[in-house]
């Protein structure tokens, strides 16, 4: 080994007072440290798990009679299918009918506490749709008395390309690039 010379070439002599770290690392404490850190890990998904089970159980409790459609979807799906059967009527009775309008009515009433702002948002877009229409595409009255009546709008259109836009009173505007006359002669006032 006395052909292999050390970067420092002599140099550097070792202190045995004042030089390196010549133990190693505490890897005991190391994995101790670790193992310790992982059975908190584990006991701590544990209880979460445990806080989750119940706290799902609490909210099934209190919402015990209320299902929604997805809850029934799921509900039929795990449960075995019946056969259909043939109605009085002749007709197939499926698994499932279909809900009244009055049962969704009565399904969100019980899910939804009040004040409920829209119980079926698609009933009411098609009553303001609707009512639109009717004054949009209608004959409707404004003001008996005085004979004011609302016209459709395709109606409109057409009138007014037949008589074109009314006259309106008062000073015509300015054509483009004109400075009106009132500003033109201020700069000659102000000095």
């Amino acid at each position: 080994m006395e052909h292999i010379k050390s970067q420092s070439q002599g140099l550097v002599t070792t202190d045995r007072d004042h030089g390196h770290e010549e133990t190693d690392i505490n890897v005991k404490a190391i994995v101790g440290f670790l193992v310790v850190l992982a059975i908190f890990a584990v006991l701590t998904h544990v209880a979460l798990w445990g806080m989750y089970i119940f706290l799902d159980k609490q909210a099934e409790k209190r919402n015990e009679g209320v299902t929604t459609p997805i809850q029934e979807q799921v509900e039929a799906a795990r449960r075995p299918q019946v056969p259909e059967r043939k109605s009085a009527q002749g007709g197939q009775l499926g698994v499932r009918q279909a809900e009244t309008a009055r049962d969704t009515l009565n399904r969100l009433q019980a899910v939804f506490p009040a004040p409920r702002l829209q119980d079926d948002a698609v009933r009411d877009m098609n009553m303001m749709r609707s009512a639109e229409d009717k004054l949009l595409n209608h004959y409707s009255w404004i003001d008996k008395n005085s004979g004011t009546v609302r016209i459709p709008v395709s109606r409109a259109i057409e009138v007014l390309a037949e008589r074109g836009l009314p006259a309106v009173a008062g000073e015509t505007p300015a054509k483009a690039g004109a400075r009106p006359a009132a500003t033109a002669a201020a700069p000659a006032q102000r000095q």
